[in-house]
């Protein structure tokens, strides 16, 4: 109130000089002050539709953990999302109940800032949990991003090395500290008293956690350069070598490491599906056909490419289609049709990506330099579908080709019509056929465009 009584009188003796009546003062301050509020809004609702922006679609009611976990939290806190700590969340996998995820690094609290990768997992509820943290102690040699499971056993890479551990009992109040490989060398040791937790044994399935190198061998014998994403396929493990270039595998049999393609740029992400494998790289999406591949004993595999701008950091599997996180936006590719649509744009969701998963109806990314995982209610778009239309006229049959389902790019068609006696002449992308006498003949009809491979239909018409 004193400070109103104030301002009256400051308005009364500034207002003099200018010849201004107070209550015209006083109007002229009140508008200048909502102008002022009204320029005020926009940037709240810029804020507001920035955000909207960063979602495909809208985030669902279930507690959500891109607003729930601290993008500033520098460590490794476990609890509720609303104080849950991450610290560069890289791989994520979907695991029943619980989303699992691994961390390339973890800040050990409260003890100083040693860090150790980490396994972690997120419960329906949004509850964070570590179920085992590496302890090595050094920058490189104890980071873990792969991650993928089968049968009880969690596969992931320890430094420079993959190995692979039993599912730790997520109910369990221990931390459970890496302890020392079921069969390997006693400097593998990790001491576990600093935190007086179990220690977890784990195998060491191929590499060295500290020396990295491009060497095929049996289990400790090979070298790695910084294996970033697993994948498993029937009895082999395949290892994204990110700084070799390189997709390699592993016989889990054996322990025997081979190459298997080469001079992919920087892969970082792995996806199975139909028994295809996608591989996420810096030119975009590479596939390998694994039936073909595991058929031939793994000899001459080849794969293609489906190019995206700047390439693909994430991948993640619904149904039939692929999703692909890229700096330029996220991508879905329909392994159906082949068609790649771009469902969103660039954002502070896709700059960073160390990983994604589906789970719960939802997608989930983590942001690796944010320090945060978010979470994304998404409608997939309709494949493209290829049809030939055709159309009796009096010179014939008009044939003409038609897509439906969203369309990124101009499609090219190329013919193959099988009529003896007909003729054919072109009409645009369509085509007359036009035969002396009635016929039944087929009609075959493929089209591609840009970072699409050719699909093909064949129909049975009669031409008269």
């Amino acid at each position: 109130m004193l400070q109103i009584i104030k301002y009256h009188f400051v308005a009364q003796r500034l207002i003099k000089p200018i010849n201004l009546s107070y209550h015209k003062f006083m109007r002229i301050s009140a508008c200048l002050l909502g102008i002022l509020c009204f320029l005020a809004l926009p940037s709240t609702a810029l804020a507001s539709s920035t955000k909207l922006l960063q979602q495909i679609g809208t985030v669902s009611a279930a507690p959500d953990l891109q607003d729930s976990v601290s993008e500033i939290g520098y460590g490794r806190a476990d609890g509720p999302a609303s104080t849950a700590e991450l610290y560069f969340p890289a791989q994520l996998m979907a695991d029943g109940d619980q989303l699992l995820f691994t961390e390339y690094n973890s800040v050990l609290r409260p003890r100083s800032y040693i860090l150790g990768g980490a396994l972690r997992a997120i419960s329906r509820s949004g509850k964070v949990s570590t179920l085992a943290l590496s302890k090595k102690m050094a920058l490189t040699s104890d980071r873990m991003t792969g991650l993928d499971a089968a049968g009880g056993i969690i596969y992931t890479t320890l430094g420079e090395s993959i190995i692979s551990l039993p599912k730790p009992d997520k109910n369990s109040a221990a931390e459970r500290v890496l302890g020392f490989p079921s069969s390997g060398v006693i400097r593998e040791i990790f001491l576990a008293d600093t935190l007086g937790s179990d220690e977890l044994p784990y195998d060491t399935l191929a590499g060295d956690p500290i020396k990295h190198g491009d060497t095929n061998g049996i289990g400790q014998a090979a070298r790695f350069s910084y294996p970033y994403a697993l994948s498993l396929y029937g009895d082999s493990l395949l290892v994204a070598d990110r700084d070799n270039n390189a997709l390699r595998r592993v016989d889990l049999t054996s322990g025997q490491s081979y190459d298997l393609l080469n001079d992919i740029p920087a892969p970082v992400a792995l996806a199975e599906m139909n028994g295809t494998l996608y591989i996420g790289s810096q030119q975009g999406i590479y596939r390998l056909d694994l039936v073909s591949c595991s058929v031939s004993k793994w000899s001459g595999c080849q794969g293609d490419l489906v190019p995206v701008k700047r390439g693909v950091t994430a991948l993640a599997v619904k149904g039939s289609s692929l999703v692909a996180i890229s700096p330029s936006g996220i991508y879905a590719y329909n392994s159906t049709s082949g068609s790649l649509v771009r469902m969103a744009g660039p954002s502070s969701a896709t700059r960073n990506a160390g990983g994604a998963a589906f789970w719960q109806g939802r997608l989930y990314i983590s942001d690796f330099s944010s320090r945060v995982i978010r979470a994304f209610k998404v409608k997939l778009p309709e494949p493209v579908k290829l049809l030939i239309n055709y159309k009796l006229i009096q010179d014939g049959v008009m044939l003409s080709p038609a897509l439906s389902g969203p369309l990124p790019y101009k499609p090219s068609f190329s013919w193959r019509i099988s009529a003896p006696g007909c003729t054919i002449s072109e009409r645009g992308q369509a085509r007359l056929v036009s035969c002396s006498t009635p016929r039944i003949s087929q009609v075959s009809l493929s089209f591609s465009g840009p970072g699409v491979p050719g699909r093909t239909i064949k129909r049975q018409i009669a031409f008269r």
